[in-house]
């Protein structure tokens, strides 16, 4: 085949851009819901598309396929799959996209969650330390309302208020075998934040004296949010 022909083929073959869950932040679906991906063509063109879902945490698989696409450039095409109806789990998509006049094939990952129930929060929280403002709108759509925070970082103060500004609450950490003298810390923190601080927790390890440390400098500063201990093993329970 000739430069020239190889050439025209690669000119006429039809980019496709594929996105699942569109209308989400991250890849979730929500269970009892059907999986939406999205299509998007450089180029008008008539397409199949293969999908095959694999549950990761059991490695079952279904399949389904849509024939006679139109796709149109610069209008997304959104197709829905009743796939794995009504169960949570991680999951990977492989999709077979075909046109006349090229084959798009990509592997994407997806999870199934259940949809939130505004004004019950879920009884758990997440750590973050500021790197991805996305994760926290993930986090506020799943119903994820606590934030814990390095009270030890640098950016704690910044990352705290950015929190607040969304409407989540605050749980102060700090590992004291790290912290020289955590009590200006733990000061500075409490009269800034007080209203809106959830809890203290300190990791002590197996120093006793300096979970009581910091908890005395928690009271001294008239915060009145509750200390917690953080171990790590049952071992180190023991040894307090």
């Amino acid at each position: 085949m000739s430069l020239l022909a190889i050439t025209g083929l690669l000119l006429a073959a039809v980019s496709i851009d594929v996105q699942i869950a569109p209308s989400q932040p991250l890849p979730y679906v929500y269970a009892g819901e059907p999986l939406v991906i999205e299509l998007q063509s450089d180029a008008a063109a008539q397409a199949q598309v293969h999908l095959s879902v694999e549950q990761l945490h059991s490695g079952r698989t279904q399949e389904a396929t849509r024939d006679g696409l139109t796709l149109r450039p610069g209008r997304p095409l959104w197709c829905q799959f009743d796939i794995f109806d009504g169960e949570r789990g991680a999951y990977r998509a492989r999709l077979k996209i075909e046109t006349k006049d090229s084959l798009v094939e990509k592997d994407l990952f997806f999870c199934k969650i259940d949809r939130p129930r505004f004004g019950r929060d879920l009884p758990c929280y997440a750590s973050y330390s500021g790197e991805s403002p996305r994760a926290l709108h993930a986090l506020l759509h799943a119903g994820v309302k606590t934030i814990r925070i390095d009270a030890a970082a640098s950016n704690a103060e910044a990352t705290a208020r950015d929190l607040l500004a969304k409407g989540f609450r605050i749980i102060f950490f700090l590992d004291l075998a790290q912290a020289e003298e955590p009590a200006p810390r733990i000061s500075a923190l409490s009269n800034a934040f007080c209203k809106s601080i959830e809890r203290w927790e300190f990791a002590a390890g197996a120093d006793a004296p300096r979970f009581i440390k910091a908890r005395q400098a928690l009271k001294e500063s008239g915060c009145p949010a509750p200390p917690a201990l953080a171990v790590a093993s049952v071992a180190e329970t023991r040894s307090l």
